[in-house]
């Protein structure tokens, strides 16, 4: 009896411990088909920086996530095949590897150093354990310890107790992943959190760290040849297989509804898991099928014509079934009939239902096309006519605790029907396709809902937010919301589902606008397909055990979000060579990445590693020093910028994992663009303080331009003035004087009075006339500036000359050159020389007492040279430097520029000799 009750026991015990044939795990393979050198893997080790490790057959490998590395062997050993046993990381980014024939190998930058060549033991004599102690090497071969520091190894005798601890902890290590003091493969591997993975005749099997949860993988058909295992940083399990080549399984975190048949693979538009437990799918093909106890059971919507695509369904509180679609009736299931009833048959627009609800006192709301009826189990009143604008079809409906309902229309609008008439709150927008797919109520005032085509929307407090692109939504395509707990949104979308905070979103909002964490599930999580589908009722919903369901196009999708296991492991970025101007430079290390002279072409590509799902790694960038903020890149593992002027600059890369842990700090790659020496500090102060003096002496000079300028309009306006001044003085002296004389003796002639003595009256007016008119002449030509010339002074002063002369009956004797110069004489230098020359004219008549006058003109060194001779008395030298006439003479030569030079003896006549330079261009 007591052997029986311990049987019993026995039995139950293991009934306890629940087994799966088939575990939600995810499994991938990488061969030679995916870049994997080599299909045979021996050995995996991982360090701190992410990268993955890969003995195979042919050699070593670097692996990222995405791309595979061939590590090369340096010196003798390159090209030869080095027959690798194990990898081992012992820390600080070291890398150190184990073969079967050769001894020990280092990674030394990026190639293989031999440390310990080995041919003498063989295969014995492999090293199956690498440590370090105290900054010392250690390895185990043929379970002895030895010590290698650097250049030989020895053996070590009698370990001291802090190497001892060290080894034992590094044994106990490695026994964790399945690795024993000896060269047999390993064959299981316990996590972290002390899950146990094993293989066991070809097949991988897993058991929870509690014993109450087995599983088995059986996507390797019981054909699994491991070499070795290994956890990495993210809580992946890697295995290397001779046959299946580098295997990674994760956790499976969405799962697909299953059948008896399998997993459920059809589009589906509209889900219903029932109190029953039962599932009811309306397909896009147009057909209803329920699941009931794991078998699928077509039920058709009407039994003839085509079928009806049910985009909506409901469970009410009495239980009923009801049914709903665009092109047919509504429906109830009558589980007596084991049929589909149609209801409202006699209610017009009853045939096109797109939501159906209901709230908390048991009315059933009904929306459609523009139509919202209300069924309280009796009567049925339609309130879309009160519905506000022209297009009122209503596509989702959702009901509050408080009884009010609100409604989400194709053409954009979020309104409340309070129960007696409706609000408008909210308005998607100018945006393609503004149609409203689901409506989340979490208090009065604040209402969340999303948008097929852009994005979701808060309307709270009255105001209303949009989250799209700028919030870092991944896809603005959202089929539908849930909440889970008090903060977890969770969001189908046409790019796999979403799950985002409630409280980091309306952070979010301004004026604070931190960027929420947005994490993303597709067919990397499990998902058949990462599509969900939008236009049912509902789309995702939830279940009373926490699970939350998404409709997709290949069948239900499922998260369980209490059970999910997040990746807290941040990538760590890694910068690959730098195209400059396209061509690539190699990282320099410390130092800054030299480019240039002048604007260059910078290209960067860089890689987060995250091995759980690299293609889901997206990067902040910036270009300090270029860009006042990062820009956001997605996936994209590359940058460009072009022609980047002169300057030091530092490239801020921070990468992003699937479930959006990051480094505090971003990677950082200094680069240095040298500038040509015309774009130096140095050559643009000096060519600055160049242009300064430049600019300076340029206004100096301008400034001193406008002086002379003003000097000059002076000037001329002094000579205007003077000139004005001596033409009105000739005027009153000679002119004036004149005319009075022709007054005077006018008078004389009326009386017709002769004097006693002299020329009679009219005689006198007849010469004083003439000689007005020579002064007048004489003052019109001065100030004429046709007359501007030396052939018009010439030639005026040999006419004066003969008509002075002829009045007084003196002959005159002329000597002029037939050729004159041309050269321009202004008025004033005219006027001077010819009131010189009557100067002189006049005193040989007045004072000389001549005979004859002789006028001699030359042309000679650049000078106007004028000889007036005559043959009267002549006086001394002392006489005539007392006469006012004589300097007159002179002064007005010298106030023009010339000479004045006399010459007379009694008895001998006078010569006056007049001297005047000639501008240069005659």
């Amino acid at each position: 009896m007591k052997i029986l009750c311990l049987l019993l026991a026995l039995t139950t015990a293991l009934g306890a411990v629940e087994t799966e044939k088939s575990a939600r795990f995810l499994v991938r393979t990488w061969k030679a088909d995916e870049g994997l050198a080599g299909g045979i893997v021996r050995s995996l080790g991982q360090t701190q920086d992410g990268y993955l490790w890969i003995a195979t057959a042919e050699g070593l490998e670097r692996f990222d996530g995405l791309e595979f590395t061939t590590i090369p062997a340096s010196g003798d050993w390159q090209g030869r095949p080095l027959d690798f046993f194990r990898v081992f990381t012992p820390g600080h980014g070291e890398v150190w590897l184990s073969t079967n024939r050769h001894g020990l190998f280092r990674l030394q930058g990026d190639s293989l150093v031999c440390e310990i060549e080995d041919y003498e033991h063989g295969d014995s004599g492999r090293i199956t354990r690498l440590f370090h102690h105290q900054e010392n090497t250690y390895f185990v071969r043929r379970e002895q310890l030895w010590h290698w520091d650097g250049e030989t190894a020895r053996m070590v005798e009698q370990p001291s107790s802090q190497l001892k601890a060290s080894n034992d902890k590094d044994r106990l290590q490695s026994l964790a992943r399945g690795r024993a003091d000896n060269t047999l493969p390993p064959t299981q591997l316990t996590t972290r959190r002390g899950d146990l993975w094993s293989v066991n005749q070809g097949a991988l099997q897993f058991q929870n760290a509690s014993g109450q949860h087995r599983g088995e993988v059986d996507e390797f058909d019981n054909n699994l040849l491991a070499r070795d295992f290994l956890e990495d940083l993210e809580g992946n399990l890697w295995i290397a297989s001779r046959s299946q080549g580098l295997v990674r399984v994760r956790p499976q975190r969405v799962t697909a509804l299953t059948t008896a048949e399998g997993p459920y693979q059809k589009a589906v538009v509209s889900a219903l898991r029932t109190r029953a437990g039962e599932w009811w799918l309306g397909l896009a093909e147009g057909s209803v099928e329920r699941i009931q106890d794991g078998r699928i059971i077509p039920q058709p919507l009407i039994t003839s014509g085509s079928e009806r695509v049910v985009v909506s369904m409901l469970e009410d509180s009495q239980g009923r079934l009801w049914f709903a679609s665009r092109n047919a009736s509504v429906f109830q299931w009558d589980e007596s009939l084991n049929d589909f009833e149609a209801v409202f048959r006699r209610v017009p627009g009853m045939g096109k239902i797109h939501a159906l609800a209901e709230e908390s006192a048991g009315n059933i709301w009904l929306a459609g096309r523009r139509n919202l009826f209300r069924w309280d189990g009796d009567s049925v009143v339609n309130l879309g006519p009160d519905l506000p604008g022209e297009e009122g079809d209503i596509f989702t409906l959702t009901a509050d605790k408080e009884g009010g309902l609100f409604l989400g229309t194709r053409d954009g609008r979020l309104f409340h029907y309070d129960g007696k008439k409706f609000h408008l709150l909210a308005t998607v927008g100018e945006v393609p396709n503004p149609q409203i797919s689901s409506i989340l109520v979490y208090s009065p005032r604040e209402v969340w809902f999303t948008t097929i085509r852009s994005g979701l929307y808060v309307w709270k407090n009255g105001h209303t937010h949009h989250f799209g692109r700028a919030s870092g939504l991944p896809d603005k395509r959202l089929t539908g919301l849930r909440l889970q707990g008090e903060d977890a949104f969770w969001l189908g979308s046409l790019g796999g589902i979403l799950r985002v905070s409630r409280s980091a979103l309306l952070e979010s909002m301004p004026p604070h606008r931190p960027r929420p964490v947005w994490l993303r599930f597709d067919r990397d999580d499990g998902m058949l397909t990462r599509e969900c589908t939008g236009g049912g009722q509902p789309a995702v919903f939830d279940l009373p055990d926490g699970s939350i369901w998404f409709t997709t196009t290949a069948g239900l999708a499922q998260v369980q979000p209490e059970t999910l296991v997040f990746n807290r492991t941040p990538p760590h970025v890694h910068f690959s060579p730098v195209m400059v101007n396209g061509v690539p430079q190699p990282i320099p290390g410390a130092h800054p990445l030299q480019a240039g002279p002048g604007r260059s072409s910078l290209g960067f590509r860089f890689t987060g590693v995250s091995l759980s799902a690299p293609e889901e790694v997206s990067y902040r960038v910036r270009l300090a020093g270029l860009e006042p903020h990062p820009q956001l890149l997605g996936p994209q593992r590359e940058v460009t910028y072009a022609a980047v002027p002169p300057g030091r600059y530092r490239l801020e890369v921070t990468a992003i994992n699937a479930d959006g842990s990051a480094l505090p700090r971003p990677a950082v790659l200094s680069v240095e663009v040298r500038p040509h020496f015309w774009e130096t500090g140095w050559f643009v102060t000096l060519s600055a303080s160049l242009l300064a003096l430049f600019v300076l002496a340029v206004g100096w000079l301008l400034a001193r331009r406008r002086h002379k300028r003003r000097l000059a309009i002076i000037q001329l306006e002094r000579a205007l003035e003077d000139e004005r001044s001596r033409i009105s003085r000739d005027l009153h002296d000679d002119l004036g004087a004149s005319l009075t004389e022709l007054s005077i003796l006018s008078d004389l002639a009326k009386r017709e009075k002769v004097l006693p003595s002299g020329p009679r009256p009219l005689e006198q007016l007849s010469i004083k006339a003439k000689r007005a008119v020579g002064t007048l002449d004489e003052i019109v030509w001065a100030t004429n500036p046709s007359q501007d010339s030396l052939r018009s002074l010439v030639e005026y002063l040999a006419f004066f000359a003969r008509e002075f002369l002829k009045v007084v009956a003196i002959p005159l004797q002329t000597h002029i050159p037939q050729t004159i110069p041309e050269a321009t004489i202004g008025p004033r230098r005219r006027h001077n020389i010819l009131l010189t020359a009557r100067e002189a004219i006049n005193n040989a008549v007045k004072h000389g007492n001549a005979t004859k006058v002789t006028l001699t003109i030359s042309f000679a060194d650049q000078n106007l040279h004028i000889h007036i001779a005559d043959d009267g008395k002549g006086f001394e030298g002392g006489q005539a430097s007392l006469g006012d006439g004589l300097k007159n003479m002179r002064t007005r030569m010298t106030d023009c520029g010339g000479q004045l030079h006399l010459e007379s003896e009694p008895g001998c006549g006078t010569t006056v000799a007049i001297t005047l330079p000639l501008p240069s261009e005659s």
